[in-house]
């Protein structure tokens, strides 16, 4: 199972969520955490299967994700989705950065 790269922050966000290529049938969901590069999202009426590309919409703001796991939640079907286009914020809240590798980067003043 991939781990994620980053800590995601509580927030219940009211969002729509679809099968990408296909608005047929938009489901009403809700956040239970986000980051910069994900998110999990519970109260769906139908499952989605993971490696599916979802399209998620917040308000007029919408990117797509591909679904990394797929269970039944608390109220409905949850899912944990990964960005496709981490660089489209379509939360509209300050998230914190990702954490820095200090391994990979060079000590100052040392040749590089």
């Amino acid at each position: 199972m991939q781990q994620r790269c980053e800590t995601r922050v509580k927030a219940i966000i009211p969002v729509k969520v679809w099968l990408a290529g296909s608005s047929v049938r938009t489901l009403l969901a809700y956040t239970l955490d986000i980051s910069r590069h994900g998110a999990r999202l519970e109260g769906l009426s139908e499952a989605f299967e993971a490696g599916d590309t979802v399209v998620v919409q917040h308000g007029p703001f919408r990117a797509h994700f591909r679904v990394c796991w797929s269970g039944k939640g608390r109220h409905g079907f949850a899912i944990g989705v990964a960005s496709m286009n981490p660089e489209r914020d379509i939360w509209g809240l300050q998230l914190p950065l990702p954490p820095v590798d200090m391994e990979a980067r060079p000590a100052e003043g040392s040749p590089q």
